[in-house]
């Protein structure tokens, strides 16, 4: 007989405002995960496909601002960002 984890859960919340945003977020382990762009053209990629659960919330506030994180481990559990600039690039790799 297989067993399923019914506890299992997860919390994905995503908020845009302005024109031209764009977010991809892609989780092998899905668990908490808040990200909230203010502003104009900002993207925020977020690509997770290792087996710790994500626990992440990004806030950017402005306007041509990129950033593209792939991963999630024990260093970024529990990691805030919050941007608050224009035209900024950020890459953060958690192997």
């Amino acid at each position: 007989m297989m067993q399923t984890n019914q506890d299992y859960r997860s919390i994905d919340m995503a908020t845009q405002i302005g024109i031209g945003n764009k977010m991809n977020v892609i989780d092998k382990t899905p668990g908490y995960i808040e990200l909230t762009q203010s502003g104009n053209y900002n993207t925020v990629l977020f690509v997770n496909p290792n087996n710790y659960p994500t626990n992440a919330q990004i806030n950017v506030n402005g306007s041509g601002n990129y950033l593209d994180i792939t991963g999630s481990n024990s260093i970024s559990d529990g990691m805030k960002i919050n941007i608050n600039a224009n035209d900024t690039t950020i890459f953060m790799r958690n192997y």
